[in-house]
């Protein structure tokens, strides 16, 4: 059977605008290096339509309301791991 590996980081969430104009949201990892994402980043798009302003105003709320994110991956091993 597969074997779970996690990893947890405090992030910080911001929003940006893509080449185009349209805005989308950053989830940066602010703790301790996560390696499944290769020193990268997970990004959110967002529903079509959505300004800037309001992207910035959901960036905030996920800033107040996420306390970390985590990443999980799956492979076949010996032990599962937990980190944080």
């Amino acid at each position: 059977m597969d074997k779970a590996s996690t990893w947890r980081s405090k992030s910080y969430f911001r929003a940006v605008e893509g080449s185009d104009g349209t805005p989308w949201i950053i989830c940066e990892p602010q703790g301790p290096k996560i390696p499944a994402l290769s020193d990268g980043f997970i990004g959110f798009d967002l529903t079509q339509g959505t300004s800037l302003k309001e992207a910035e105003a959901l960036a905030d709320m996920l800033r107040r309301m996420v306390t970390d994110v985590s990443v999980t991956t799956f492979e076949p091993a010996a032990t599962a791991t937990f980190r944080s």
